[in-house]
């Protein structure tokens, strides 16, 4: 469910890179940023999950999103970020960026739908820079059965 925004509201975005690429997901749904940590595999997962962490006694499944953009393999070391966030459903979800560049307000005149790839909705203009904005539930999109759903 998308809602409106008017020219005088702003989205705050969290933007990050893939592959050297600028990306951004709003973060009303980032519940918080943790360093790498061990990751468990998972059985029946498609390749771009990397596998589940434990976040203080909660199973939380972890996405890789150079592999779920199909950018390349990843590179991950101590520093790597993971960004928990929250599907529309409740259920918390990890995704492994390069690295965070920045927070970002963006109002409606810089936000522009996009067909370019099912993953990424729109595209947001943050000073010279266009950075692909993605949904968190349709990341996910294929790995339900590993959330709980």
């Amino acid at each position: 469910m998308s809602r409106h925004i008017t020219a005088s509201e702003v989205v705050p975005l969290i933007v990050f890179t893939l592959g050297g690429h600028p990306h951004a997901i709003t973060t009303e749904s980032v519940k918080e940023v943790l360093r790498m940590v061990a990751i468990r595999p998972m059985v029946d997962a498609p390749d771009w999950v990397a596998g589940m962490i434990n976040l203080r006694g909660t199973p939380i499944v972890v996405v890789d999103l150079r592999l779920r953009f199909g950018l390349g393999t990843p590179e991950r070391g101590l520093a790597t970020p993971i960004i928990v966030t929250r599907t529309s459903s409740d259920m918390l979800v990890g995704l492994i960026a390069d690295a965070i560049t920045e927070l970002h307000d963006v109002s409606e005149d810089a936000l522009f739908p996009t067909a370019e790839s099912a993953l990424v909705t729109s595209v947001a203009r943050i000073g010279p820079k266009l950075v692909n904005v993605a949904d968190v539930d349709v990341i996910v999109t294929g790995a339900e059965h590993l959330l709980g759903r």
